[in-house]
Parts: structure tokens; sequence; C-alpha cells
């Protein structure tokens, strides 16, 4: 009689009782009776032969015995991400504190360098029991893998490396049966999207790593293609830094270009004071605010202004020696109307005939023979002097004054 014990998921065959009617017990008559019983697969021989040894000396089973083991299936593995960076812990000082935090780092990457290996997937392995059936693997869990920016991937080789000198990071989270991983890469340099202004980060180096010296840091800049603008004394400055146990706070900038100096628009230049102002200065100090320039006599021929030509601005230079384009100054149109004229060679404005100068803020110049006057004159409009005839629709105020060549109505 033989009596065995199997697991529930009969990966394990125990003899519990064996117990033989007549004549010798064979390993071939054991082996024969395990498979009447369904055990057909991962009989331990050695076990076996123990086991009749043992039950042909003292004609018992002294204990039970595990006659049969099972293979237990292997759970294949999606594609995994294997680093070939140095990372170590950090013990950051809190400021005016005794308390510290720890900060995982990384070793500084130079641009080409293998960051990671991202290894193909493996197929599971089928596993059996002892009585023969096969035993399918697990589905290994989804994953989802995220590749930042300044990596580059080779897709036959799985090697992911450096696109630019840096700081490696994995980043791993589960969530069911999905794995997010993400490798990204903290650059040591950065440049603005006008190559104007390169700013430079860096952790302090790992325990045994030298600290990077300047031509080490220009070197940084150099593969960005910076070669011009490079603060020196800024770069001496954070390799000072770059000694102590704190990493830098950010990013700091180390190099700047050359702004361009844009063009002025052309304008106009008064040979004379044009209103409105608040009242003129007497010589006692006093200011008369009943002369406000609103209203200016001009003699025939007389000059009022000219034009100040359209600078072209001054060039400036990025970072990586380019040369940046100034915006040039627009020329602006003068517009005249009435007794005005203007000469586009010499840029001058004239007075065709005398009389009242007014200027309006679109670069208008008028000289008109007749002024008038809508309504009083006072503070608001101040004094009043023109070459030709005046019209005042309304009063002159106390202490106001109007003169004229022409008539005053």
């Amino acid at each position: 009689m033989l009596r065995l014990h199997l697991t529930r998921d009969n990966m394990t065959a125990t003899i519990q009782e064996l117990d033989v009617d007549t004549g010798e017990l064979t390993d071939d008559g054991l082996a024969r009776d395990l498979k009447k019983q369904g055990i057909s697969f991962g009989v331990d021989d050695r076990a076996l032969r123990k086991v009749v040894s043992m039950y042909n000396q003292s004609g018992r089973l002294e204990n039970s015995t595990i006659i049969a083991q099972g293979k237990e299936p292997v759970t294949g593995s999606t594609a995994t991400l294997q680093p070939h960076f140095k990372t170590a812990l950090l013990a950051i000082q809190e400021n005016d504190s005794d308390s510290s935090h720890q900060l995982e780092i990384s070793e500084l990457m130079t641009c080409g360098d293998l960051v990671a290996l991202l290894e193909s997937p493996r197929p599971g392995k089928e596993g059996m029991t002892v009585t023969g059936l096969p035993v399918a693997p697990d589905e290994p869990p989804e994953i989802e893998l995220t590749i930042g920016e300044h990596l580059d991937l080779d897709e036959q080789t799985g090697r992911i490396t450096a696109g630019a000198s840096g700081y490696p990071e994995i980043l791993v989270c589960s969530k069911k049966n999905k794995v997010f991983m993400e490798i990204k890469l903290t650059p040591a340099v950065t440049i603005d999207s006008e190559k104007m202004v390169a700013e430079l980060f860096l952790f302090p180096p790992l325990p045994g790593d030298p600290i990077p010296d300047r031509d080490q840091v220009i070197a940084l800049l150099a593969e960005q293609g910076v070669i011009y603008g490079m603060n020196t004394p800024a770069i001496d400055e954070l390799i000072t830094r770059f000694a102590t146990t704190h990493p830098l706070d950010g990013y700091i900038p180390v190099a700047r270009g050359m702004m361009p100096v844009h063009g002025q628009d052309s304008h106009l230049r008064f040979v004379m004071d044009v209103g409105p102002i608040p009242g003129k200065i007497q010589p006692n100090g006093e200011i008369d605010f009943r002369e406000r320039q609103l209203f200016i006599g001009i003699r025939e021929g007389e000059i009022i202004a000219v034009r100040m030509a359209a600078t072209p601005g001054e060039p400036g230079k990025n970072l990586l020696g380019e040369i940046v384009a100034p915006v040039p100054g627009r020329e602006l149109p003068v517009k005249v109307s009435d007794d005005a004229c203007f000469d586009e060679q010499t840029g001058e404005v004239r007075a065709v005939h005398s009389g009242v100068l007014s200027i309006t803020g679109d670069n208008t110049i008028k000289v008109c023979a007749m002024q008038v006057i809508s309504g009083d004159v006072n503070y608001g409009t101040g004094n009043i002097s023109t070459r030709d005839a005046l019209k005042v629709s309304g009063s002159v105020k106390p202490l106001f004054t109007v003169s004229a060549n022409g008539d005053v109505d």
C-alpha cells in the first residue's frame, strides 16, 4: 500500500505511508506504484532509493518523505532598464539648524556617455506539476518607459546615451499591474531661446571624484557652442561653491551675449520752443502761466523744424559668436498743410507765408494765415501772438494779451 499526499497545486508529492505485502521493495517497483497514482514528473531518484533502503531495513517507513517535486514556472520580463551611472546619498545641512536631509545625486555624464541599457524582454518558461500537467507562467507587469530630453536611444542596441553633459536620473513607480519608468537627464548647461544667456547647474562630485576646474566648466559651455560672453569670475565663484557639500540652488548665469542696440525712428527737431508748456520762468524766478506757447507766430521762409534721420542701430553678438542684427529705425513721414512745406533732401520744414504755427501729434505741421480761437483767451490758451490775422470767438481774460500783425477780430 502506498499513500501519497499532494499539495494543492500538485507541485509536491510526499510518501506518508508504505506497506508491501510480499517480497522485497525495489526501486522499479516503487516507481511503478508512483506512476499508478499519477506521479509522472519530478521524481527524486535519491529520495526513492532512500525510501526503498529504509523500508527494506526496518520494514516500515519511519517518516514521510518528499518523493517528487514539480518545476515552478518562470515569469518572463518586459524590457528592463539597466543604469550605467553611479549615484550617492549626500547629507545636506539645513540652514540655521542642526538637522539635515539626504539628497540622491548622480555622477556628471558627458555628451555621448552610455547612461543606461534597455535590455530586451525575456519570455517566461512553462512549469510542470508532479502529475505531468503544464503550468503557464504569470504575465509580467506592463512597463511604460519614458525617455526624456537630452537622451538618445539606439533602437537596435538599446543603448541610451547622453545628448548633452548632465545628471541622469531614473524614476520608477507602480500602479496595479503596470510599472512606469522614466529616465531623464538634467543638463549642466542651458541656453535660452535667443542664445543670449547660458546658465550652469552643478552637483557636488561623488565621493572620490575630483572637483571640476575652470577648464572643465568652459568645456561644458563649449560643448553647447558657447564661445562668446563667458563670465570667468562667476565661473570661479561657482567652482568655490561646488567644493562645499551644498548643491547649487538652481541654474546660475555664467555667460551673456551682447544685445543689439535697436535704431531710433526719425523725428522732428524743432528749432524753436513749441508748446504746450506749463508756463514760462521769469527773470525773478516766478512762472508766468499765461505763456504756454500753444500758438507761435512764424515768419515767411523761417525754418520750423528739421527731420532727424532714423538710425540703423548697432549689431550685437550671441553666445555662439553669431552677429545679431539690430532693428533699424523707421523713417516716419512728415505731413505739412496750409502755409508750410517740407524738403525731403534737407529735411527742413519751412513756413511758406507768415502765420501761426500749429503742430499735431502725428508729425503734421500747419502754418495758418488766420488764427481762430474758439473761446476765451485764458490759462487754457495762454497769450496769443501771430504774424497775421487773429479771430477770438470769446473774450480776452484780464492780464492775458493777444498780438497780431494783421487784423484782430
